[in-house]
């Protein structure tokens, strides 16, 4: 019998709303026979690294992928943390391709697939026109293999800095160079503002010292420009309103 790290994991559903893990080593075309619909969770990383980095207070991570003789660096983010979470889909990933900084592709993703089209795909990843039916099948199954199933800090400069390009994208590129802290303030219904999670892992990964000391108060943003980045000693003193919580804001 093949051992479980040989199967396939799949939920059947059969209509009444029950439906059975189990799994499989029988092929597509077999279990497509089955009465019902049959998912399979050949990307159950995913679900897996989102858990992960909510347990770590982060909410993007990146990671190697090789594919199609491309070498590639996915950027993974939690989209509830962006408030851009649905129904279906939790993490958004970014291909970067490693060889050529234009040929990019961002799509929503969960344990099932991929919310882009399967031709997207194949443009993207340039299946061959030859190629069977099967090359989303591999591509979701390569990918998974790659995905790490938790957070790991990333160590490789290049990880870092394709996790940083994602976030200047996010906060519409106000820069790296750390300045000052900044209180925030509080909505219109008198709900206290909190630091971003864009805020917070730019701060982690460019930042980390003064993120041990000031990271724990989430009332306080970290200000950054383009120029001229400041010592934490100079950006402690150049926030010290932000830092007087009896300060009128």
């Amino acid at each position: 019998m093949a051992s479980c790290e040989n199967r396939t994991p799949a939920l059947v559903d059969y209509g009444c709303r029950i439906r059975y893990t189990f799994y499989t080593t029988a092929p597509l075309t077999l279990l497509c026979k089955l009465k019902g619909r049959v998912d399979f969770m050949v990307l159950d990383n995913v679900k897996l690294l989102l858990q992960s980095l909510r347990a770590n207070d982060w909410y993007i991570t990146a990671f190697r992928f090789s594919f199609n003789r491309h070498e590639y660096i996915v950027v993974f983010e939690d989209l509830r943390a962006l408030n851009k979470g649905t129904k279906y889909y939790g993490a958004c990933l970014t291909f970067l391709d490693m060889a050529n900084d234009s040929h990019r592709l961002e799509t929503y993703v969960n344990a099932y697939g991929f919310k882009e089209s399967d031709e997207a795909l194949r443009t993207f990843f340039e299946a061959n026109s030859n190629s069977n039916g099967n090359f989303i099948w591999n591509l979701k199954v390569a990918l998974n293999k790659s995905m790490p199933n938790e957070y790991r800090p990333l160590k490789e400069a290049v990880l870092r800095e394709a996790t940083l390009m994602i976030i200047d994208k996010r906060d519409k590129g106000e820069g790296r160079c750390c300045y000052k802290l900044r209180r925030n303030g509080k909505k219109s219904n008198g709900e206290q503002k909190y630091r971003t999670p864009e805020n917070t892992a730019k701060t982690k990964l460019l930042r980390e010292s003064l993120f041990k000391i000031f990271g724990d108060v989430k009332e306080l943003s970290f200000c950054y420009r383009k120029e001229n980045s400041l010592s934490d000693a100079e950006i402690i003193a150049n926030s010290k309103e932000a830092l007087n919580p009896s300060q009128e804001q």
